[in-house]
């Protein structure tokens, strides 16, 4: 049924093998349950159980589940295959920019969010089960397997607690009942690391690694990273908290507080509501506690935890110790505390507190950026001001309709980081909002919108009425000609979003040697002959951090299309021209040449294309 082609790695609860599957072509990661834990049925079947709940967390960012079965009655699971390696291999190479955390962090919150809504907690999130595919696009791997381990008596018996100390919050240390917040102080632990390229604690024992995620002081990113915005300690405090209430309810909050600008906040209640006093839960507690109240703990605690880690058997793996197993690398070591619930809230005591202080608004700036709550997407900020808008009249290399360059004034608006994918449209096409694509494979793939496999890839071959209600059904709009060109170029006339200099395969997916033109560049390779997944080339970002703005697909715009436009648009906030059938599209694509942000194309508004695409925009 499957080739072995060879061992990615080996862990104590799991050796997975890297496969290929004849029946559809594709490699594959296939895990395999080692022979001396099959002496309990039950715990066989507690794994086939589990196999199945995994392979219903259908979320783009969690690593699929394709089969499961057993072979001369040994279990085995078979996943998506991850070509482009972990986070851990990543971050061996030091610290990730923000904007890549931030793009990192935004794919996988909904996809935790989603397995904790359905009850199953993760409990050993950390960088080696954090994987990419060949395309950059992020996915949580290994949901589950600490579970499967209650089943086993001669597991539990031993007592072990199973995981990885470096990334364990205090609660999983002690052995206590977890919940989703275990995960969210594994995943600010990461957070720092990304931030630091250091690990929170250090320590050369597991044992002493989990006493000082329980007791020491939660770490200073700038101890460890001058040169980090001050701003970010805070989140760290609050997901590190090392009790459980002072934590981010969900992966979603912690992002968020990411992606808010400094100084920002929740937009108040209405005055008159916080003139009263107000019921709040006592005692109150801080969030985050002050950094020397929470130097020390009880001796007798101490000593009993002590106690409860000497006798356990600590199946736990050191930062640096065996390799980790996981579709490509990793470890399927993991927790093997009780199986997660959500506790009912006691009733809580009320009492009464003077109003909280009147919040500030937010204060939105370069840099800036939002999570969309319909559809995952992540969206930066553009202020307002002034932009050079076109190209200049002697350049040979622009058309006409791109001509004269002229400054114009824009107000302040966001625009979507990335084109929509596959997969927020079908959102959509879920919702009955959004008409599916037609057809719904590629230039070069049969199957493409429904194959999961391209999920994190641009939305093809729509209409201009099917992008425009799409983002309207996303709380959006599709944005004008010239929001567009200053998103992708910055104020200053650039012709590419990552300045002027040449074209490379690492900047944007164009047609280049993988190309079946004639036209094509031969002495580049971006890696592609059709469409990239979004964020593929963190090398082109524009100067407000969008990406894509050049290659990969053609964007429809708002605009209908008028030749002579540039030169009778008003200087502030043109809306584009009359109403037409033709409507503009800009950006450049896969199957063609290297554009200047400046080209313009037009199609008719009913014309569907494997080189179309859209984004979205909004108005703060």
């Amino acid at each position: 049924m499957y080739e072995i082609k060879g061992e990615l790695g080996r862990g104590g609860m799991a050796t997975v093998y890297r496969g290929y599957d004849p029946g559809f072509d594709r490699e594959v990661a296939i895990k395999v349950l080692p022979r001396e834990f099959l002496h309990d049925a039950s715990f066989r079947e507690r794994f086939r159980h589990e196999a199945k709940i995994i392979g219903s967390l259908e979320h783009p960012a969690i690593v699929p589940v394709y089969y499961f079965g057993e072979e001369e009655g040994q279990p085995f699971i078979v996943m998506r295959y991850m070509a482009g390696g972990s986070l851990a291999e990543r971050l061996a190479g030091g610290p990730l920019p923000l904007h890549e955390i931030t793009r990192i962090l935004g794919a996988l919150a909904p996809a935790l969010d989603e397995a904790h809504e359905r009850g199953i907690l993760h409990r050993d999130l950390k960088p080696g089960n954090i994987l990419f595919d060949q395309r950059n696009a992020p996915y949580i791997a290994d949901f589950g397997i600490a579970k499967l381990m209650e089943g086993s008596q001669a597991l539990s018996s031993t007592g072990g607690l199973i995981g990885t100390p470096a990334y364990m919050s205090p609660e999983q240390a002690r052995g206590e009942k977890l919940d989703g917040r275990s995960d969210i102080y594994a995943l600010g632990a990461i957070l720092f690391e990304m931030l630091t390229g250091q690990l929170p604690y250090q320590a050369d024992t597991p044992m002493g690694m989990a006493l000082r995620h329980v007791s020491d002081p939660i770490p200073t990113l700038r101890e460890a990273n001058r040169d980090l915005p001050a701003h970010l300690q805070a989140i760290i405090d609050r997901a590190m908290a090392k009790q459980r209430d002072g934590r981010y309810a969900t992966a979603r909050e912690l992002v968020n507080a990411l992606q808010t600008p400094v100084g920002a906040s929740f937009i108040p209640a209405p005055t008159e509501l916080l003139q009263q006093e107000i019921p709040i839960l006592a005692p109150p507690q801080p969030l985050v506690q002050p950094r020397e109240a929470r130097r020390g703990f009880p001796l007798a605690w101490l000593l009993s935890l002590i106690l409860l880690l000497g006798a356990a058997t600590f199946l736990l793996q050191n930062h640096s110790g065996a390799p980790e197993v996981t579709p490509t690398t990793g470890d399927a070591q993991t927790d093997a505390s009780p199986a997660p619930t959500l506790p009912r809230s006691p009733v809580p005591t009320l009492s009464r507190s003077p109003a909280p202080t009147l919040p500030t608004l937010p204060t939105l700036s370069l840099g800036s950026t939002r999570l969309s709550e319909i559809d995952d997407m992540t969206l930066v900020f553009v202020p307002a001001g002034e932009f050079l808008r076109g190209s200049v009249d002697g350049d040979t290399a622009a058309k006409d309709d791109e001509k004269p360059q002229r400054t114009l004034s824009l107000d302040a608006f966001w625009i979507d980081q990335t084109e929509v994918t596959n997969a927020m449209y079908e959102r959509c096409v879920a919702d009955e909002k959004c008409q599916p694509p037609d057809p719904t494979g590629s230039a070069t793939r049969e199957r493409y919108f429904d194959d999961a496999d391209f999920a994190d890839f641009p939305v093809i071959n729509v209409r201009w009425n099917d992008a425009g209600a799409y983002c309207t059904w996303a709380g959006r709009r599709l944005p004008t000609e010239a929001e567009w060109e200053k998103a992708a170029r910055g104020t200053d006339g650039q012709l590419f979003p990552w300045g002027d200099e040449e074209a490379t395969g690492e900047r944007l997916n164009f047609c280049d040697q993988n190309c079946s033109f004639d036209y094509k560049n031969g002495n580049i390779d971006d890696g592609f002959s059709d469409t990239s997944s979004v964020g593929s080339y963190p090398e082109g970002i524009s100067p407000f951090e969008a990406l894509d703005m050049s290659g990969n697909v053609w964007e429809w715009v708002n605009d209908s299309y008028q030749a002579d436009y540039y030169t009778v648009a008003p200087d502030i906030n043109p809306p584009g021209p009359e109403i037409s059938n033709d409507k503009v599209h800009r950006g450049g694509a896969w199957n063609d040449i290297v554009r200047s942000v400046t080209a313009r194309g037009v199609l008719g508004a009913n014309e569907r294309q494997p080189f179309l695409g859209f984004r979205c925009a909004m108005t703060p």
